[in-house]
């Protein structure tokens, strides 16, 4: 019985992605130096990854603790939600990023992180200082 129900939870931690439920899905913390990408701001410096779900910040990045008073509601609810998780804590002018986590875009992973409104694609950037989206046009028109 209890392999079966082991191959059950296996099935559906396979299933539940595609269904759009990322919560049991692990978030690799070593992407290769090439995919990597960083994000340097007002008391902010942050790295991360696009994945095929969405962009993910590594655990150890450092985001702006306060804000400008023009964040859009929803990203001040979502950065109070990452507090209450655990997965951002004070650290002084910084929320410290305790463990890694896979935002919808890279815009809203730029904007917790940098705690005013940004586009992703430009702020985040790989280590020759290409963007995101310089990188992502590139991958269009490569062969």
């Amino acid at each position: 019985m209890t392999h079966q129900r082991e191959a059950y939870l296996d099935e559906m931690l396979v299933i539940l992605p595609l269904l759009g439920i990322g919560m049991f899905e692990v978030i690799e913390k070593d992407a290769p130096s090439a995919d990597r990408l960083h994000l340097a701001g007002k008391d902010a410096i942050a790295s991360g990854v696009e994945t095929s779900e969405g962009f993910v910040v590594f655990e150890g990045s450092l985001g702006r603790a306060d804000t400008v008073p023009s964040l859009h509601r929803y990203l001040q609810v979502l950065r109070e939600r990452l507090l209450a998780e655990g997965v951002m804590k004070p650290e002084g002018k910084h929320l410290r990023f305790i463990k890694s986590h896979l935002f919808d875009s890279p815009s809203t992973a730029a904007a917790v992180v940098l705690g005013r409104t940004a586009n992703g694609r430009i702020e985040w950037k790989d280590e020759t200082g290409v963007t995101l989206r310089q990188r992502q046009e590139a991958a269009l028109t490569s062969p």
